[in-house]
């Protein structure tokens, strides 16, 4: 007999006499000689099921919250025009206190831009632009009286969560502006 065959004889003879098997728990342990291997028993796991289900409900959840983040985006919106129409407003009175007059629109496009150069930056350091439209004919619109000297003007601005959309802030409204409601 070669020790090749001798060596697998004794340790199969050993493997037989020697290793034991002891269950605990969810393992099985195999002794063996110089080495203990553990297998794990078969766990059920979750099934498809049970999987589609949580993905399903995580889905609801993060559906709603998203919904009242949105809501919530854009009431912060409407409130930092508001605040942005206060700044420009307190602007224009600071204006007409050194002037005796409000600044005339040059063009009738009624945007805030045709009167930033006189407010900016002696008045208001920067002109405040809305946040979702910019300086657009959708965002912060300003108007005056075309008589000499100017002492009407009105603001308008155009609000999210408002059933109206546009309201003005004014001295006293032009014609066209006349219907618009108030923000305030």
């Amino acid at each position: 007999m070669s020790i090749a065959k001798a060596f697998r004889a004794g340790r199969d003879f050993f493997v037989k006499k020697m290793s034991r098997v002891a269950a605990t728990d969810m393992t099985i342990t195999v002794l063996m000689p110089m080495r203990i291997v553990k297998r794990a028993a078969a766990s059920p796991g979750f099934t498809l099921i049970e999987l589609l289900v949580v993905i399903a409900i995580i889905g609801l959840l993060s559906s709603v919250v998203l919904a009242s983040l949105n809501n919530a985006r854009s009431k912060a919106r409407d409130a930092r025009r508001l605040g942005d129409i206060r700044q420009i407003q307190l602007a224009l009175e600071l204006f007409y206190d050194d002037k005796k007059e409000y600044p005339l629109e040059s063009v009738p496009t009624y945007l805030m831009s045709d009167i930033a150069d006189d407010l900016v930056p002696k008045y208001i350091p920067l002109m405040p632009a809305d946040p979702s439209h910019g300086n657009t004919s959708q965002g912060y619109r300003y108007g005056s009286t075309n008589s000499s000297p100017v002492n009407d003007y009105a603001i308008l601005v155009n609000l999210e969560n408002d059933t109206v959309g546009w309201c003005r802030i004014s001295t006293s409204p032009p014609v066209q502006w006349a219907t618009t409601p108030s923000c305030y």
